[in-house]
């Protein structure tokens, strides 16, 4: 007979742990600031609320809290080119990481070891991804610099506008006669 004795000391298997942890990413989340400078958004802070509740052992979260409109998986440039080489179609979307994935694909082909990993298929799907990343970019830069021309040419309206003289409702001025220039008086 044995007598096994576990004891948790790690903070993956303490409960109480795991709670603390999602309620500090909960309030980094929450933060004002960080949400104004859009470096936290919906996604982010539906992860937070949703990892909490499963910390507190809460497993129908979907209850409490729904994905943001526009919600979307963000994966990592590693997690996107296995799903690719998996088989799995991974649609390009703007708020990708474009330059990870882009810089990903660089740093394979670039090492002799790690490009040996891969078959010729698996390469020529990883540079067709790194393409279609790099036509997002252009397009979105493409889209930005549109945007940014129709905004100069608003401003340079309104401008136009404020520079230009205001006529004034009795019409233009008629010059005076001239004062006694030999009319008999």
């Amino acid at each position: 007979d044995y007598d096994i004795e576990v004891s948790e000391n790690s903070a993956n298997s303490n409960k109480q742990i795991q709670q603390d942890v999602a309620q500090q990413i909960l309030q980094i989340t929450a933060n004002p600031l960080d949400l104004q400078l859009q470096i936290v958004d919906s996604t982010a802070r539906y992860n937070a609320l949703k990892n909490y509740l499963q910390a507190l052992g809460v497993k129908d979260y979907g209850r409490y809290i729904k994905k943001p409109e526009g919600y979307s998986t963000r994966l990592t440039p590693e997690e996107e080119a296995n799903r690719l080489l998996a088989g799995i179609s991974v649609p390009i979307t703007p708020e990708m990481d474009h330059d990870g994935f882009i810089n990903f694909v660089d740093m394979i082909i670039d090492n002799d070891d790690l490009l040996g990993q891969f078959n010729e298929q698996q390469t020529i799907q990883l540079e067709l991804q790194k393409r279609k990343h790099v036509q997002m970019k252009q397009a979105i830069a493409f889209a930005q610099a549109q945007a940014a021309n129709v905004a100069q040419q608003q401003m340079n309206t309104q401008m136009a506008a404020q520079q230009a003289p205001v006529g004034t409702a009795q019409g233009p001025a008629t010059p005076a006669a001239p004062a006694n220039q030999g009319e008999p008086q």
